[in-house]
């Protein structure tokens, strides 16, 4: 099983992931606003860059969070 091994936060609501099989993903998180109109409150930075990283979902705060298979899926690898 793939998981999350580092998160950095990039500009605007972008984020960049490394997988534990050494792929990196960015995912800019305003596209998926139209799926989870929640993900809007990441455009607050400094609630953006408190997001924490666990083995299977990025996580801000106890109700806001995503799951790492989103980004690794549909994330652009660089």
């Amino acid at each position: 099983m793939i998981r999350a091994t580092k998160l950095e936060f990039m500009e605007g609501t972008t984020i960049r992931v490394t997988f534990s099989d050494g792929s990196v993903k960015e995912l800019d998180l305003s596209t998926l606003y139209g799926r989870n109109p929640q993900l809007k409150q990441l455009e607050d930075r400094a609630f953006f860059t408190s997001g924490k990283l666990g083995s299977f979902a990025i996580a801000w705060g106890e109700y806001l969070d995503i799951d790492v298979d989103t980004v690794y899926e549909e994330g652009k690898t660089v």
